[in-house]
């Protein structure tokens, strides 16, 4: 049914309602555990919340930022001299 349903949706142009659901899924799956299933979160999720606002700001400059596609995969390249500390932090 869930496919059927995506597929439909695609099909006839509404796709933003599409990825508003798959993005919203997580958000119900963790109120439907919390409410169904009383699983409590030791702490409030203030990584969770940083690390989502951190994309989220980052998108927003990216797309203000007045570079063509070319000057993107370059910045992109550069970022990747950052991927040795970043597997070491994550150690």
């Amino acid at each position: 049914m869930n496919w059927l349903l995506y597929i439909y949706l695609v099909v006839n142009g509404q796709a933003l309602q599409t990825s508003i659901a798959y993005l919203t899924t997580p958000l119900l799956n963790v109120a439907l555990g919390v409410g169904m299933f009383a699983v409590q979160s030791p702490t409030f999720p203030w990584v969770a919340i940083v690390l989502a606002a951190s994309f989220s700001v980052y998108g927003l400059l990216k797309r203000y930022v007045p570079l063509d596609a070319i000057a993107q995969a370059e910045n992109d390249k550069d970022m990747r001299q950052w991927e040795p500390l970043n597997s070491m932090l994550l150690r």
